[in-house]
């Protein structure tokens, strides 16, 4: 026997359910009674109901697992506090109310009536508690044959609670992320920003003029880290600073010296050229004045050489030279300028360094014109170049008087004017040796003075550069 619902489709067939099917149905029906499920015949009426099937088995029951609830008052406060929040933000939604009859029949369901048509269907619907009822209606049958329908409804509790369950572990990471910011922050400002500040100060002191910088980055030098670098770095710059004003400050003091010597010699010279009568005595007070004045001139070329030593020094370009050529070639220019001493020359062949070509020439002419100014009449100057453990030696040799033993590092240092004794004074400013020194550190090598002896006799004296 058919029967159909008043305003159904003609292509759906609906036959009521057979026993067998009513056989299979009703236990499905019993297994949750969590979950209402309620079976409707073709005509719309309603065949069974969980709710009142009370008296069906065997009846399982399905539990959740326990949510873990172990939380403090601080996270349920905060929890609570969010979910107030949420509550007072969120956009209200108009459900329709859910209502229960005393007699249902599908025309209390517009999810059923779809699926008595053959459709699926659900709806959302909320009770005068504001509590939502899911529902889900599916049509039993195969094919174009509908026998029924099933309807599935549910409170939306459980899933209101995995809600509030994953804002709680949202709440816990997003705390968690607050509390590792702040130890990150500390750690950082511990470590990092701090030290920084420190070093920002010690610069700023540099910048003052004042000697604590070396006091503020003291103890960051340890550190073995990028800040303990930067700290050495600093410390070392501002050690050479602090050298170089000193240093400056040396020279200034020296020059004005140096200066002096001269200019209280002409002012002498000509108070007394204004008083003299005598022409002879006149005449040699004029030399006397034109030696100074040429002594004056060497000075100041000298004097502005080494001032400049430094600026050009940091500008000059470094190419790869081979100094065998380079000093036999200086050699053999010399020879023909120089009448009164011998070169002997013993060069290695193809020693390579790196530096700069004009800067070393004037490092050999300084060494030579000091080894010829010590060196007696046709004297002897030897020179010798050659490698040795993974280093370039250039030894320059006289047959002079030799160094005092408390001279050797003196004679390197500006304005040390002790010349021969049958030398005139005046005749050298005394920089030569402190700007060989100069240039060659700036090549990253070495020089140093040595005397030769025979049988603990003096015979000469010999400087040494190390490449």
């Amino acid at each position: 026997m058919m029967n159909r619902l008043e305003g159904d489709s003609e292509r759906v067939i609906r036959r009521s359910f057979s026993k067998e099917t009513i056989e299979l149905l009703l236990p499905l029906a019993g297994q949750n009674n969590k979950i209402r499920i309620r079976l409707f015949q073709p005509d719309g009426s309603l065949y069974t109901d969980t709710k009142l099937l009370s008296q069906l088995s065997p009846k399982v029951e399905v539990l959740r697992l326990p949510k873990f609830n172990h939380r403090n008052n601080f996270f349920n406060g905060i929890s609570g506090f969010i979910n107030n929040l949420i509550k007072s933000i969120k956009i209200s939604h108009q459900y329709p109310l859910y209502k229960e009859y005393s007699n249902y029949s599908a025309k209390n369901f517009e999810e059923v009536l779809t699926a008595l048509n053959g459709f699926n269907a659900d709806m959302v619907r909320q009770d005068k508690n504001g509590k939502l009822i899911l529902s889900v209606a599916v049509p039993v049958g195969n094919e174009r044959r509908v026998r029924g329908a099933v309807m599935l409804s549910k409170d939306g509790k459980i899933i209101q609670e995995d809600i509030n369950q994953l804002q709680y572990s949202f709440i816990k990471i997003f705390l968690f992320m607050i509390v590792l910011t702040s130890i990150l922050g500390f750690i950082f400002s511990k470590k990092i920003t701090i030290p920084i500040s420190r070093l920002a100060k010690a610069a700023d002191n540099v910048r003052n003029n004042k000697n604590k910088a070396n006091m503020e980055v003291k103890t960051l030098i340890n550190r073995k880290d990028e800040i303990g670098e930067l700290a050495y770095s600093l410390d070392a710059m501002t050690k050479d600073l602090l050298l170089r004003m000193d240093s400056i400050a040396s020279f200034a003091a020296d020059v004005s010296h140096e200066l002096k010597n001269p200019l209280t010699s002409l002012r002498s010279a000509i108070e007394t050229l204004s008083v003299i009568k005598d022409k002879t005595k006149k005449k040699r007070l004029m030399e006397i004045v034109l030696e100074d004045i040429n002594r004056l001139d060497r000075l100041i070329t000298d004097i502005s050489d080494a001032s400049r030593l430094d600026a050009d020094l940091s500008r000059d370009e470094m190419t790869r030279i081979n100094l065998s050529k380079l000093i036999i070639e200086f050699i053999e220019i010399r020879n023909q300028t120089i009448k009164n001493v011998k070169f002997k020359v013993n060069v290695q062949d193809g020693l390579l360094i790196s530096g700069n070509q004009a800067r070393l020439i004037q490092v050999f002419d300084n060494l030579i014109n000091n080894a010829i100014s010590f060196s007696p009449k046709n004297g002897e100057i030897n020179i010798e170049a050659f490698s040795k453990a993974q280093k370039v030696l250039v030894k320059i040799s006289d047959q002079g008087q030799g160094i005092s033993e408390a001279k050797k590092e003196t004679i390197f240092e500006r304005f040390y004017t002790e010349r021969p004794s049958n030398e005139k004074f005046g005749k050298h400013s005394g920089l030569g040796l402190s700007i060989v020194r100069q240039i060659l550190l700036s090549h990253n090598a070495n020089i140093y003075a040595e005397n030769i002896y025979n049988d603990k006799k003096v015979e000469g004296s010999r400087f040494i550069i190390e490449f």
